[in-house]
């Protein structure tokens, strides 16, 4: 008999596990997506490409940070999002208030454009993308009830 782990039968262990790994690998739209659409959905992806390139470079120029990672900063996020999320009207990408809060977070904590100025960003980025999966996860929504819609929307 193969040595098994007490809990791994557990119910509500299970369950925990199941609510932080995807359910499936592949998305739900790819399932479900009409072929017909793929011309005009290729046209929109080229336009908006068109259109996010200088958007994203300055907002890099924002955070302080070379303007190639204003790029990574667009495409990255849309990919993610392609696999993990379930709006088809939603828009994923950077803003400007985002890249201002990034220049003025790492301030004084290494010169603009250096590579400890990109590691820090980089880890910044990765920790709050961290704290807003796990509130997802955790379904924490509600505490946006307690703060002034002035705040959440701008």
């Amino acid at each position: 008999m193969a040595n098994k782990h007490p809990l791994s039968d557990h119910p509500k262990t299970e369950s925990w596990l199941a609510k932080l790994l995807p359910e499936r690998l592949l998305p739900e739209w790819v399932t479900t997506y009409d072929t017909a659409r793929l011309p005009a959905d290729i046209i929109a992806g080229l336009v908006v490409g068109i259109l996010v390139i200088p958007q994203s470079l300055g907002y890099a120029v924002l955070a302080g940070l070379p303007p190639v990672y204003g790029i990574y900063a667009s495409i990255v996020p849309v990919l993610v999002y392609a696999w993990v999320g379930s709006s088809n009207v939603q828009a994923i990408g950077a803003v400007a208030i985002t890249a201002i809060m990034t220049a003025s977070s790492l301030h004084g904590l290494a010169i603009e454009g250096s590579v400890q100025y990109i590691m820090l960003a980089s880890l910044l980025a990765l920790m709050m993308g961290s704290i807003l999966w796990l509130a997802g996860k955790l379904r924490l929504g509600w505490i946006m009830q307690f703060i002034s819609r002035g705040v959440s929307a701008g």
